[in-house]
């Protein structure tokens, strides 16, 4: 009697489990031109100023498992449309000035994974191919992912993941922050912060196999999107700006390009020397005598770091952590 109800109770769940539910996509999340991007938008309204018959319209979700789907739009405009599964097609006239669901067709979906249906526009009787504010499908089977849980800005921008500390008491003059990527933990776009902040951050991206960016960005702390209405006080001026360039020096041996960096014709590491705001780690190049020099002069006048009574340097604070972890 017991495997009984237990057999009962697996089929139940397992008929709720595969019931046909309803997706429905937000454009404005799960949608982007991938095409002829002059002659579409995706704002907070989904698909607008859709002008240009070249442009594509991409819209992603990710599907758990194999499913079929039938297709509808939440649109309005007067015009035709195409809308594209793979190789299938589908021809969808709007014929309303206000957003209604239209259908568009079924599709077999035979595999796991993101599901990309494109639009494009084919004839319209006006400046517009109208507007697309959702895609709907029905009767799908499984689980199913998109932007829906939380703002389109955070869905389109990508993950993120910020970790944190706890401030030491009383005012806090510096910090030093430090992140090393491994080369099998680098993911193609992707931003890694080190030091971020109320009003800006810093770091680096990875761009391409072949190319990574530091990125330092402060913007201001009053709440606008308009520029104009920032007040003269609380607006980010640039201080100066010029010519950067990176000299390789040599490899390390955790295969890292060692660089002297250059601004204006200035070595970037003597001049923070010079003012406190770094520390000299030796290594065995040409320089290291200078730079000691610079280093000296800077503690002599108590500059920067060096107006605390003792400073534990980096590559000392990771030894010790390093060690006690072992």
């Amino acid at each position: 009697m017991k495997n009984l109800l237990c057999l009962l109770a697996l089929l139940l769940c397992t008929t709720v489990f595969a019931q046909p539910q309803q997706v429905v996509v937000g454009v404005s999340g799960n949608g982007y031109v991938t095409r002829q991007q002059d002659g579409a938008r995706i704002t907070q309204r989904g698909v607008t100023h859709w002008t240009n018959p070249k442009s594509i319209v991409s819209i992603y979700f990710y599907l758990h498992q194999p499913t079929t789907a039938d297709l509808s739009l939440y649109a309005k405009g007067h015009s035709e449309i195409k809308v594209s599964y793979g190789k299938k097609g589908f021809k969808v006239n709007l014929q309303s000035d206000d957003f209604t669901k239209v259908p568009v067709g079924s599709i077999d979906i035979r595999q796991a994974g993101y599901v990309r249906i494109d639009l494009q526009g084919v004839s319209k009787s006006g400046e517009s191919f109208g507007e697309i504010k959702q895609l709907i499908a029905d009767n799908v089977t499984g689980k199913s992912n998109y932007v829906k849980d939380f703002s389109d800005y955070w869905g389109r921008r990508g993950p993120s993941v910020h970790l944190g500390y706890a401030l030491p008491e009383g005012d806090t003059e510096w910090f030093y922050n430090e992140i090393t990527v491994p080369k099998e933990g680098e993911t193609m776009h992707s931003y890694y912060m080190a030091a971020g902040f109320g009003e800006g951050y810093f770091g680096m991206q990875y761009n391409s196999p072949t190319e990574r960016r530091i990125l330092f960005s402060v913007w201001s702390p009053f709440d606008t999107q308009n520029p104009k209405e920032i007040p003269d006080d609380q607006k980010i001026k640039l201080l100066r700006q010029g010519k950067v360039g990176l000299k390789v020096k040599c490899i390390d041996k955790y295969n890292r390009e060692v660089t002297f960096v250059y601004c204006e014709g200035k070595d970037v590491s003597a001049e923070m020397l010079k003012e406190g705001m770094a520390l000299h780690y030796h290594m065995n190049f040409d320089k290291c005598e200078m730079y000691d020099k610079f280093e000296a002069a800077a503690k002599r006048c108590h500059k920067g770091l060096w107006l605390q009574e003792k400073i534990e340097k980096p590559w000392d604070f990771r030894k010790k952590h390093r060690k006690e972890n072992e």
